[in-house]
């Protein structure tokens, strides 16, 4: 269902007809919210460890997101001072993602490596309705 999602074209908003699944799955994307989620790190003295050994996985999940049109935009927000010519720390991850409802944003941060290992802040992650100013990539 995905290449039939990626077979429509998104400037005309009509399928190319390659799948007649792709005028469903147009009109279904047409429904989905989009969603800001700011997921800050832990701030303990493991926090770096932990993330290196879990962030494989995490990609792997953000990867599969991003084949499927839900992750739009995702990234590291950092402290934006440097220390001795080195970038800031790493202070949590940021993403924007298109979903039905509130829920589904919250099961699939539950599924990520970043939540089940402890990287994420559970108890402060920021999910926020989003209206882009510009189109979405």
């Amino acid at each position: 269902m995905v290449v039939a999602f990626l077979a429509s074209s998104p400037t005309s908003g009509r399928t190319k007809g390659i799948n007649p699944f792709c005028s469903l799955l147009h009109r279904m994307a047409d429904d989905l919210k989009i969603f800001f989620v700011y997921a800050p790190y832990q701030t303990d003295a493991e926090i770096q460890t932990r993330r290196t050994e879990v962030r494989p996985r995490h990609l792997e999940h953000m990867s599969t997101l991003i084949k499927g049109g839900i992750l739009r935009v995702g990234g590291v927000l950092s402290d934006p001072v440097e220390v001795e010519g080195k970038p800031g720390d790493a202070m949590g991850s940021t993403m924007v993602v298109k979903y039905k409802s509130l829920e589904e944003v919250k099961k699939m941060l539950e599924s990520d490596a970043y939540y089940s290992g402890n990287v994420w802040d559970k108890a402060n992650l920021v999910i926020r309705a989003y209206t882009p100013a510009v189109p979405l990539p």
